[in-house]
């Protein structure tokens, strides 16, 4: 009888624990997303009620949602209850970094609930109500993940475009110097220079040349400027900064329909 019983221990220990949590519904998600959104109301009594869904319905699924509040939160407080949960639930010991807490969860399949966009279109549209349509029912639509998508800090064109700039001869630009770098661009025989000292500030531009109407991204990490033509198969897309980062590399947004676009690829990704 005994052995038995261990052996039938034994079996739920190797089968039981390799079973995956069923799928979460799209009802399911809608409560857990009320409950993880209480968090920010920052009201002890709520706070608690939430915590103990949290712990006691535990997914692999919520820790995206717990980065995202350590992340945008402005309560040290709520921000600590955060990464203590994520600490117990996954046994790393990342504390108050939450950048390792992302690139741990950014080299693993990525794992987020129904209706994860729905979340981040709450959270945001409080920064900026212009961020909710970026991921208002974009869930399933995205094609790049969306966990990997960072709000970098500014609301939508909070680094504003350079728009239609004013343009010097090159001997009237005498703010130049010598070592200063230019990003040169020629369409139909109109040939433009934008000094990287301004495109620093703006990190964007977008101007006519040539008869064209052409978006520019200064990506300011790697140095580097990529020119898109914004007319696309009859369509003059109004592009600007979307204040949003994916991959460290900025999200243009269009302003016709508020989707994002993928800086490096020049297309839209979400929306």
């Amino acid at each position: 009888m005994k052995l038995l019983f261990t052996f039938i221990l034994l079996f739920q220990f190797i089968f039981g624990s390799a079973q995956e949590a069923a799928p979460i519904s799209k009802e399911q998600a809608e409560v857990t997303i009320h409950h993880f959104y209480e968090l920010f109301r920052e009201d002890p009594v709520r706070t608690k009620i939430a915590i103990d869904y949290i712990e006691t319905t535990w997914r692999d699924e919520y820790i995206v949602m717990l980065l995202d509040i350590a992340y945008i939160t402005n309560s040290k407080t709520i921000s600590n209850e955060a990464l203590r949960i994520l600490r117990e639930k996954t046994g790393k010991k990342y504390f108050r970094n939450i950048f390792k807490w992302l690139e741990w969860t950014w080299n693993k399949e990525q794992k987020i609930i129904p209706l994860y966009a729905d979340w981040l279109a709450l959270i945001y549209q409080n920064i900026d109500p212009k961020f909710d349509k970026y991921f208002r029912n974009q869930t399933e639509e995205a094609l790049i993940r969306l966990d990997e998508v960072r709000w970098g800090g500014v609301v939508q064109d909070g680094i504003p475009p350079l728009r239609a700039p004013k343009m010097l001869s090159a001997s009237d630009a005498n703010y130049l110097g010598s070592k200063d770098v230019v990003f040169g661009i020629e369409i139909n025989g109109d040939a433009r220079a934008y000094p990287q000292r301004i495109l620093a500030w703006h990190e964007m531009f977008v101007d006519e040349i040539g008869g064209e109407t052409i978006a520019g991204v200064f990506c300011t990490l790697c140095g580097t400027v990529i020119a898109y033509n914004t007319n696309h198969a009859g369509v003059k897309h109004e592009l600007g900064t979307s204040g949003f980062l994916y991959r460290s590399n900025k999200l243009m947004y269009d302003k016709a329909t508020q989707s994002l676009w993928n800086t490096i690829e020049g297309k839209p990704v979400i929306g």
